[in-house]
């Protein structure tokens, strides 16, 4: 076997690591916001749902959603987990595993784990073939 084969495993790796970072900064984008409950209204477009939300001081806000990244996003009436911006409460999301970054996370370690195993696997058949 060609010592070369031993770098296909990076490849996920790699991949893995991409996803990993993506999420670490969602994570870290949202630290410091509050919590509540909120309201699905409405959906603009694919996946980007409108809610609706009350802050730490009653004001109710209405938030579109600029990204969708939920495969099954929440149809409307649906109460959901938001997180939100004490200081601008309009910056807020809904705080789903597909919204809030989990989703990543997974996938991450999914195809990290993957790469592992995959070079154990080479390695040892490469140390075996020698």
């Amino acid at each position: 076997m060609p010592p070369a084969l031993l770098l296909i495993p990076l490849i996920p790796a790699l991949i893995g690591g991409i996803f990993l970072t993506v999420a670490a900064g969602m994570r870290r984008h949202v630290q410091g916001w509050v919590s509540t409950q909120g309201l699905v209204v409405e959906h603009t477009g694919l996946m980007m749902p409108v809610f609706v939300f009350r802050d730490h001081r009653g004001a109710e806000h209405r938030v579109r959603m600029v990204r969708g990244s939920d495969s099954f996003p929440p149809s409307v009436g649906t109460v959901v987990p938001v997180r939100y911006d004490p200081q601008a409460p309009g910056r807020a999301r809904i705080d789903t595993a597909g919204y809030s970054g989990v989703v990543y996370v997974w996938v991450g370690w999914v195809l990290v784990s993957i790469a592992v195993a995959a070079e154990v696997v080479l390695a040892a058949a490469y140390v075996a073939t020698r």
